[in-house]
C-alpha cells in the first residue's frame, strides 16, 4: 500500500514580528521579556541579520480604533513586502473575543476579518500567536470548506495565568516556531490551528480518485464532494465540470486549490500529491 506523505511546516514566513499589545502598563512586562525570543524566532527567516528595532513592531493597543490603525499598517507593510507574524498579547474573553484596556471588545469574528485582509495581501503567509485567555474560541467562527484567514493560529482554549502563559510562549518562540517544529504531544497549553485542517477534504477526493469502494464505504458522496469544491459556475455546468474532473487528479488539485492559500506550502502539496499519483494505489494519507 502506497503512503502520501505532505511535507508540512508549522509557521509561515515571517520578516518582521508585529505585536498587539492589549495589557495594561503594570501588566506589560510579559510582552518587553519576550522579545528577545521574538528576535530569536524571526532570526530563523529572512529577517537574519537585522537589529531588533527592525524585527519587532509594538502597538499598544487601547481601543478597538487603535486595533485597526495597527492592522492597516501591517497591511500596508505587507504590501511592501514584509511577511508578518502577529502577536496579540492581552485577555480574552470566550463569548467576547479580545479585550481592549479601555474594557471594549474586539469580537473573535473581528479579529479574522482583519487577518483577511492581512492575509490575502501576503497571498497566504501569516502566523498569528493569540496569547490571551479563550483565544482559540476564534477559530469555531471559521467557516467550513473554506480558506482559514491564516496560515497558522496558536491560541488557548482555556483561562491561563500571565506566568504560566509568558513560560510556554518562550518555549514556543525558541523551541518550536524556530524550528519550525510540531506542538503535539509537547507540554505546552497553547494549540494550533491551521489550513492543515483542511486535509480531511483532501484525503477525501483523494480516496475518491484512488479507492472509490472505500469513499463509499465512508459514506462519501459526490454531491458532498461538489459542496466543498464551490465550482464558480451555474448548477448545471458545475455538475458537468464536476463529473469531469472526479475521475482525475483535477480533482483533488482542486479542493487544494479552493482550500488553500497560494503559497509555497499548497505548491508542496499538489507537487507531493502529484508524485503519489504517479505510481498510484491505494493509499493512505498521513502528513509528514
Amino acid at each position: 500500500m502506497n503512503t502520501l506523505k505532505l511535507r508540512k511546516p508549522f509557521a509561515s514566513p515571517a520578516t518582521k514580528i508585529y505585536v498587539f499589545n492589549f495589557l495594561s502598563e503594570s501588566e506589560s512586562g510579559v510582552v518587553r521579556r519576550l522579545q528577545e525570543d521574538m528576535v530569536v524566532a524571526a532570526n530563523y527567516s529572512s529577517a537574519k541579520g537585522k537589529l531588533p528595532s527592525e524585527i519587532i513592531g509594538i502597538f499598544d493597543i487601547n481601543n478597538t480604533e487603535q486595533c485597526y490603525d495597527a492592522f492597516l499598517k501591517v497591511v500596508i507593510d505587507a504590501e511592501m513586502g514584509q511577511l508578518p507574524l502577529i502577536h496579540l498579547q492581552g485577555h480574552g474573553a470566550k463569548d467576547k473575543g479580545l479585550k481592549c484596556t479601555d474594557g471594549s471588545y474586539l469580537p473573535w469574528p473581528e479579529l479574522m476579518s482583519l487577518f483577511e485582509k492581512v492575509v490575502y495581501t501576503t497571498q497566504g503567509e501569516l502566523t498569528v500567536i493569540a496569547a490571551a485567555c479563550h483565544s482559540f474560541e476564534l477559530t469555531k467562527h471559521i467557516k467550513q470548506n473554506a480558506k482559514t484567514p491564516y496560515a497558522f493560529y496558536y491560541g488557548y482554549d482555556q483561562a491561563i495565568s500571565l506566568g504560566e502563559m509568558e513560560k510556554d510562549l518562550s518555549s514556543l518562540y525558541r523551541d518550536f516556531i524556530v524550528n519550525k517544529a510540531d506542538i503535539s504531544g509537547s507540554s505546552l497549553a497553547i494549540r494550533v490551528h491551521s489550513e492543515y485542517d483542511n486535509l480531511e477534504a483532501v484525503r477525501q477526493a483523494l480516496l475518491m480518485l484512488t479507492n472509490p469502494e472505500q469513499a463509499r464505504a465512508e459514506g462519501l458522496s459526490k454531491s458532498a464532494l461538489r459542496k466543498k469544491l464551490a465550482l464558480d459556475l451555474p448548477a448545471s455546468e458545475a455538475r458537468k465540470r464536476f463529473n469531469q474532473i472526479v475521475q482525475s487528479p483535477d480533482l483533488v488539485v482542486a479542493v487544494v486549490n479552493n482550500l488553500f492559500h497560494p503559497s509555497m506550502r499548497r505548491q508542496f502539496i499538489l507537487e507531493d500529491i502529484m508524485k503519489y499519483c504517479d505510481g498510484m494505489a491505494n493509499g493512505k494519507l498521513t502528513t509528514g
